[in-house]
């Protein structure tokens, strides 16, 4: 089946293509969403106009995501996290998270598949995260992952340090003194 685009469909079409799609493609999404519109005649004689059209959204849509890139690049956003002793998450931070916390910051609507995180987030620390906006425009913005009570974690995490250092320095003492005792032991023989 024959249809003229009127929206462009990531992937699929831009606005003012002719393009063959399966029937059930165009009655039961195209059609019903004026995303497209069957190729008669009279639409392609519109054909031109639909073109032009298409342009100028193109260009207003291009300079308010532009805008926004500005506005989102280099940005830090902070999520609490509830996390162990060394800074391990329980579970992890998910795109849907990033895009929950970056739209509450920004104060606009933001698609948690237009976020790209470079590495998953499984621990607190710092990590660089990318938001789509268009096929040729992303932002980067840093997330922060802190624990929820980062004072008792961290005061723990350090507690738990010292603790585990000093049973280092105890059994390597120990292990010095049996060493010697060993020694002693060979040498008679």
């Amino acid at each position: 089946m024959r249809v003229v685009f009127l929206q462009d469909i990531p992937n699929v079409a831009e606005a003012g293509d002719i393009k063959t799609v399966k029937r059930g493609y165009a009655k039961n999404y195209l059609l019903p969403r004026s995303l497209a519109v069957l190729a008669s005649a009279h639409e392609l004689n519109r054909l031109e106009a639909i073109k032009r059209a298409a342009v100028v959204y193109r260009e207003k849509q291009s300079n308010v995501v532009s805008e926004l890139a500005k506005k989102i690049e280099g940005s830090r956003i902070t999520i609490m996290q509830r996390a162990g002793p060394v800074g391990q998450l329980y579970g992890s931070v998910t795109a849907g998270m990033v895009a929950k916390e970056l739209a509450d910051t920004l104060g606009i609507d933001i698609e948690r598949r237009s976020i790209n995180l470079e590495q998953a987030i499984r621990q607190t620390g710092e990590f660089r995260a990318s938001l789509r906006l268009g096929p040729d425009v992303s932002a980067s913005f840093s997330v922060t992952v802190v624990a929820e009570d980062s004072d008792r974690v961290a005061g723990k995490s350090f507690a738990t340090a010292q603790l585990v250092e000093s049973e280092l320095e105890e059994k390597d003492s120990s292990d010095d003194v049996d060493s010697n005792e060993s020694e002693k032991f060979t040498h008679d023989d």
